[in-house]
């Protein structure tokens, strides 16, 4: 993949010779980009942060209540039960995420109510996740490999640049401490992947226990990261015989792991009418909303995306030209709607779980076109872990801004890579008509 981009970024400094300096630059720009947007948070006083105000709400005090007046029974139950942010009598609440307590305690204890400190945590964290969906995007991408760290280039551009990121997604990460959640559980999951792929190419088994190893961490962190065990699955695609020590090792961490939660919870878990009741929340609210966020909202490109996605699907042809037509009938219309909406950078969907419907379908018809016709597990993987993630995210009746981070993330490396298989298109498309003579049908 990505080897259409040679024409334009010959010039490559020298790269292959020199591949550690390519790698840190990458780190730079990631850093330098991303610097420039989170900083200006602070710079402003953290603006629009809850705790400015007198009652910072529940998610803020209730953690800093019970971590003021934690024991050291208290602290060791946050491992065998739920979190710090259990509320009596609400058992909607009931997590396990020991990591996540164990971060807000310590925070707790070092700061006090300090909150503008925990916003500094929160913005390191982020950084941290810039600079890994950058590592991730190029260690995905294939050729070159300045042509790879072009693409975790575009990748933060993406996703932490003042440019085309989406403020309210970052605002929230940055300012509402208790998100911590989210970027300590991101930034894990991103370093699983990674280290996945360092497993895949070398195949020393160390690579692999770290990549558990993270991903343990990760889920510890907040449940959402469960999406890495079948994204490293699918990716280990790539090597066929190391696919079985993957799954293996990402199965007994993931039944260990949620093991640990049902019994550290006995049970009850996620009892509240959001997890039981949300397809009768979709059917009788998201449905009609679909149709009046088409008419208000511009999102004719989303729909006609999906559309598009469908066909591709019924239509799949015998000829490779013909299934290349149709992944680019799934994909680029949905790139333009979801990038580029109403003149604004709006990563899956505003405030509610409706523009997931229409991007599920469309990215989904992508992915499995891609495989089709470029067998890119990476690609697949990424799309999955999108959909799943969407899917977390979209059963919630409330979609606050801060739980889309995660879909923020693996969306844009998905873009950096959908971008660069769309150009590889077009040059096989002016390569197909060169050689395939009038009449000639291409063999699939």
């Amino acid at each position: 993949m990505a080897s259409g981009l040679t024409a334009l970024m010959r010039p490559a400094l020298g790269l292959a010779s020199r591949p550690a300096l390519g790698w840190a630059a990458l780190v730079l720009f990631a850093l330098v980009v991303a610097s420039f947007h989170a900083g200006r948070y602070p710079a402003r006083g953290w603006p629009g942060a809850f705790w400015h105000y007198e009652k910072k709400g529940s998610d803020i005090e209730v953690p800093q209540r019970h971590a003021r007046q934690a024991s050291f029974r208290e602290i060791l139950g946050w491992w065998i039960g739920p979190w710090i942010s259990e509320e009596e009598g609400v058992p909607d609440t009931r997590h396990y995420r020991p990591l996540t307590s164990t971060l807000f305690y310590l925070q707790y204890r070092l700061w006090g109510e300090r909150d503008d400190l925990y916003c500094w945590l929160s913005l390191l964290l982020h950084l941290t996740n810039v600079v890994l969906v950058a590592l991730l995007t190029a260690h995905l991408a294939g050729g070159p490999l300045w042509a790879r760290l072009g693409l975790g280039g575009g990748a933060v551009v993406l996703f932490g640049s003042p440019w085309l990121a989406n403020d309210t997604v970052i605002s929230w990460e940055l300012t509402w401490w208790p998100a911590q959640m989210d970027l300590g559980s991101l930034a894990f999951s991103l370093l699983s992947l990674i280290l996945v792929k360092h497993f895949l190419h070398t195949g020393e088994h160390r690579w692999l226990y770290a990549a558990v190893a993270a991903f343990s961490v990760a889920v510890l962190f907040k449940e959402i990261a469960y999406v890495v065990a079948p994204m490293a699955c699918l990716l280990a695609l790539e090597a066929r015989a190391r696919w079985r020590p993957v799954a293996a090792a990402y199965g007994i961490a993931l039944a260990l792991l949620i093991g640990a939660r049902l019994l550290a919870l006995s049970g009850s878990l996620n009892t509240g009418a959001h997890f039981t009741g949300w397809p009768r929340y979709f059917a009788l609210i998201a449905a009609p909303q679909v149709a009046l966020l088409l008419i208000i909202k511009g999102m004719w490109p989303q729909l006609a995306g999906a559309i598009l996605g469908v066909v591709a699907f019924v239509l799949l042809a015998r000829t490779r030209i013909r299934l290349w037509a149709a992944a680019a009938a799934g994909a680029l219309p949905t790139l333009a709607g979801t990038c580029f909406a109403v003149g604004h950078m709006l990563i899956l969907f505003d405030t509610t779980a409706l523009r997931t419907l229409l991007n599920l379908m469309t990215w989904l018809t992508a992915a499995a076109l891609a495989i089709r016709a470029w067998r890119r597990p990476a690609v697949a993987a990424l799309t999955v872990g999108f959909l799943l993630t969407a899917l977390v995210v979209g059963w919630y009746p409330y979609i606050y801004a801060y739980r889309r981070y995660w879909v923020l993330a693996l969306q844009s490396a998905l873009v950096a890579l959908l971008v660069a298989e769309g150009w590889d298109f077009v040059r096989s498309m002016k390569e197909w008509r060169r050689t395939v003579k009038p009449g000639e049908v291409a063999s699939g």
